[in-house]
């Protein structure tokens, strides 16, 4: 799919002999980077050369919105480019690169390209009934995996090319699913569905570079119906981890089928760099609430995952209510050498003052999962999952729902930068 993809792979291989430097830990907001408030979500990605993009979502429920689209640069937001639609997301790739994906006020799913400091006109991608899935290579080829009004379709983007779309064989109508493109353009779409009342089959097909139609979906196993949705992500070497209810499963190559590797908790977080990919989930005892992770990392003689690590723990006193520990809602970020950051919040009830207490955070953990930093980045009650953008350059990107006393209506969701 890539035209420059030898180009590609042997940046790959030179960032896997020689790992970026380190850079420190994120604690202050960057100078000149004021948080970013929206009555809706935000959809933020960085670019490789540090550029930051972003859509800010309309509030939701409220019908016909404009979204604003925008890029900054050294702390310096231009007038954003407001877009009407009902909803989007940003991915970035190489250099400056960003693409934007969104819903138009006639259902249609359109992108804009951010190329040459400006964002393109739009491109209609296909009719949208709802629920997308959108990532991007390294260089900023594009998937996006969607549900039309006659099922589920694909659609494939080079950078600086146009759409081809095609249908997703053999995916049911309902249910969660995910994608992944790897940076040969390989695309893979996982999902689970139902196999009786008590469990649930996780599968996944695979379009081949070059390729019109998908493989035979394939099993890799079943988990139970009330675990959390399938995630994927390809590592820089092109292999596929993904999670699904309480299992996780990797490749050995880009071309195996992945594989049962340990169990995970239910709601885990995936990302991936160059060569290490990490999992992360929520963990539960009584009053006892903590964050565990395991690490796949590579070198020049051994490759696998590390051990189980707890990256962050609490444990609530008597006196703090069961409202206000109800789960840990989480996001997760890679940079390419491996460095990463996860953001956490307690979920609460937001009507009870005795929860006043929670605050979401943000963990920094180094190639070996040893924490760096751990700072409280605003209050946090009835608050959705986090969103967690990072590259080589540039700053943390964080996004969440600050509290849910409005029902997330209102200037209650954040995007906030840490400086590296």
């Amino acid at each position: 799919m890539r035209r420059r993809i030898v180009g590609a792979l042997a940046a790959a291989l030179v960032l896997a002999a020689t790992p970026l430097p380190a850079h420190a830990a994120p604690g202050d907001p960057a100078p000149g980077w004021p948080t970013q408030r929206s009555g809706g979500t935000w959809s933020a990605a960085v670019s490789q050369s540090g550029r930051v993009h972003t859509v800010a979502h309309p509030v939701p429920g409220e019908g016909y919105e404009v979204l604003s689209l925008g890029s900054t640069y050294n702390g310096t937001w231009p007038v954003p480019t407001e877009i009407p639609g009902y909803g989007g997301s940003v991915r970035a790739g190489s250099g400056a690169y960003g693409i934007a994906v969104s819903s138009g006020p006639d259902s249609s799913l359109v992108s804009r390209e951010f190329v040459g400091g400006r964002w393109t006109a739009p491109e209609t991608i296909g009719e949208l009934d709802h629920a997308t899935s959108f990532v991007t290579t390294t260089d900023g080829d594009a998937v996006v995996v969607w549900r039309a009004p006659d099922g589920l379709m694909a659609g494939l983007h080079p950078r600086g090319g146009t759409w081809t779309t095609l249908p997703v064989t053999g995916v049911p109508e309902n249910g969660y699913f995910a994608a992944t493109i790897n940076d040969a353009g390989k695309v893979t779409v996982v999902w689970a569905e139902a196999t009786g009342t008590t469990t649930q089959a996780v599968r996944r097909t695979v379009l081949r570079p070059g390729a019109t139609t998908w493989t035979a979906p394939q099993t890799l196993g079943t988990v139970s119906p009330t675990g959390g949705a399938p995630r994927i992500v390809s590592d820089g070497q092109g292999r596929e981890t993904i999670t699904a209810g309480d299992k996780l499963w990797r490749q050995q190559t880009t071309s195996s089928t992945p594989s049962y590797a340990f169990a995970v908790g239910r709601d885990a977080e995936l990302a991936a760099g160059t060569t290490h990919t990490r999992v992360v989930w929520p963990y539960r005892n009584g009053r006892y609430l903590s964050v565990r992770t395991r690490h796949f990392t590579q070198t020049s003689t051994t490759q696998g995952w590390g051990p189980t690590t707890t990256v962050w723990a609490t444990t609530f006193p008597t006196t703090v209510p069961v409202r206000c520990r109800e789960h840990i809602n989480l996001g997760l970020g890679m940079a390419p050498a491996g460095r990463s950051y996860v953001a956490l919040g307690v979920v609460a009830d937001s009507s009870s003052t005795a929860c006043s207490g929670n605050k979401a955070r943000l963990v920094t953990l180094d190639r070996t999962s040893t924490p760096l930093n751990d700072v409280a980045i605003g209050g946090y009650f009835n608050g959705t999952g986090f969103g967690v953008t990072v590259n080589a350059r540039g700053p943390v990107a964080v996004s969440h729902q600050a509290d849910g006393a409005d029902n997330g209506w209102g200037d209650t969701n954040y995007l906030q930068f840490f400086s590296r």
